[in-house]
């Protein structure tokens, strides 16, 4: 199969090449697209068998439901019942933004979306050519990332092609998405609510409208029998193709000891890139195979970098060292993606 990759204005997306890409998904077709967050791999969410080789070609597990996403708040019927007010809330203060519901689904809703639960996750993503391609379509695009299952999130149309070239119809490339990190997931239905997923709407903005949130307490996930409601709980995922560690701890300290680690390992003739805070790549006078995130004063351009920074480094590189984060706001986020994707942590 040839993939076809269509450039694409992101403030203007040109309407040939969406109504040509909502053709490909009216015919069964994949599409990948841009959103805020990352690259989607999209499928016509009524489409049974289009939904079943999103599994197929991400090598997804069937228990690992895909998110629905929706251009308009009118859409929300479609796929879902029984909406609880806070729900509404929720949209009305984040859609079209980085946040994941999750509500009753539809029977009219293949099963295979939701992981054969009689939950549906639903978002309005905040992406110009993604709420075109929906419109064009006219029909929600059920949509997990564009990437092969336990990789880094794709957020650029390379990073799609580097795993799924071949597999795919087409691609919308947008340019790098611009928050570079996955959404929030909310689960309403429970009481009190629980966030199952940290994302870019934090628990700190989620508790100015829901007073009760909860995170999720994954150390519930002990057996094979868990069955996520949402994607990013029961799998590895983000981890790059190689052993990436994890340092903790006081600055300089942190600092120092990652690069104590680097010296110790690239001397056995492996070859060590270092992921920074920007402060700590100041200290450590810019070493060499060191990449900066950014500042850790500012952890919305870290997430922004995260992913592109991993996926450029596990072409080069051995070993990964990368620094954590304060696990607020979202470094809460952050953390979450770092831990499922480190190979070890070690607090200094």
């Amino acid at each position: 199969m040839n993939t076809i990759v269509y450039k694409v204005d992101p403030v203007y997306p040109e309407s040939e090449k969406i109504e040509q890409s909502a053709i490909i998904l009216k015919r069964g077709g994949l599409v990948a697209f841009p959103t805020e967050t990352v690259y989607g791999l999209g499928a016509d969410t009524f489409n049974a068998e289009a939904v079943r080789r999103i599994f197929k070609v991400k090598q997804r597990p069937i228990d690992n439901p895909l998110i629905v996403h929706i251009s308009s708040l009118q859409e929300v019927n479609k796929v879902a019942y029984d909406v609880p007010n806070i729900a509404f809330e929720l949209m009305e203060s984040f859609f079209p933004g980085p946040l994941t519901l999750i509500l009753p689904r539809k029977e009219l809703v293949p099963p295979e979306v939701s992981a054969f639960l009689p939950t549906i996750a639903l978002r309005m993503p905040a992406h110009r050519i993604a709420i075109e391609l929906i419109k064009a379509l006219g029909s929600p695009i059920a949509a997990p990332s564009a990437n092969r299952s336990t990789k880094v999130s794709p957020v650029t149309a390379e990073h799609v092609l580097d795993d799924l070239n071949g597999e795919i119809e087409a691609i919308l490339d947008g340019g790098k998405t611009p928050l570079g990190i996955d959404s929030t997931v909310v689960n309403v239905l429970s009481d009190p609510p629980v966030i199952l997923r940290p994302g870019f709407i934090t628990y700190e903005e989620l508790k100015e409208i829901i007073p009760g949130v909860v995170e999720f307490n994954y150390s519930q996930i002990s057996d094979s029998d868990f069955k996520p409601v949402a994607p990013g709980m029961k799998y590895r995922h983000y981890a790059p193709q190689v052993p990436m560690h994890m340092f903790l701890g006081e600055k300089p300290y942190v600092w120092e000891e990652i690069l104590k680690n680097k010296i110790l390992k690239s001397e056995k003739s492996v070859k060590v890139g270092v992921a920074i805070s920007k402060e700590g790549f100041i200290y450590l006078n810019q070493p060499p195979d060191s990449f900066s995130l950014g500042s850790y004063n500012d952890l919305t351009e870290v997430a922004s970098r995260l992913y592109l920074t991993l996926r450029e480094m596990e072409k080069v590189y051995d070993i990964i060292l990368i620094e954590g984060c304060e696990e607020k706001g979202v470094g809460r986020a952050l953390m979450n993606r770092l831990k499922k994707a480190s190979t070890s942590i070690k607090v200094v």
